[in-house]
Formats: C-alpha cells, structure tokens, sequence
C-alpha cells in the first residue's frame, strides 16, 4: 500500500471451502510508529463485522502475523492503524 496514516482496510476476501487458518502478515518501516493489524469478519445478514483477532508491532521491517485457526465465516478483511504516515507491505495467507 502507498504511504497512509490513520485507519485504512484492505478489500474484502471470501473464504475458500475447506480453509480454517487464515493470516495476514505485515510490516511498515520507520521506527517511529506503532502498526496495529485488525483480522476482521464480516457477520451474515448484513450484521457489520467483529475483530477476529489484532495485533502490534512497531515499525521497523520486521514482519508481524495475525492469525486465526478456526475460520468459519464466509468473509474477511484486514484493518490497519498507523499514528504516522508509513508505507505498509501485506499479504493474506490461508491453510486447509
């Protein structure tokens, strides 16, 4: 992703049948800042989404990882929170 601060989310994606762990890793650079990652689902009937599981981890290359292993919704995003404007590099990982 280009250089963003604040709260930003990526595009929703659907669960593959059979998938129960899902990650997503992620890093920023700086040194300066704090990178939270929120897994998030998105309930069914149109009842808005619910944190799967987060987590922190400072700016400084290093990958971090969110990961659930019992993955049971239809569909996922990922939410990101930086204090300062960095660039962050992601991806989305699944496990049957």
């Amino acid at each position: 992703m280009p250089p963003r601060k604040g709260y930003f989310t990526t595009p929703d994606w659907k669960r593959l049948s059979g998938v129960r762990v899902i990650q997503v890793k992620a890093r920023c650079w700086g040194n300066d800042s704090q990178l939270k990652v929120d897994l998030v689902y998105v309930k069914r009937y149109g009842a808005g989404s619910k944190v799967a599981k987060s987590g922190k981890w400072a700016c400084n290359g290093s990958y971090g990882i969110v990961r659930i292993h019992n993955a049971g919704h239809g569909t996922y995003f990922a939410a990101f929170k930086l204090d300062k404007k960095h660039t962050v590099e992601y991806w989305v990982q699944y496990y049957k």
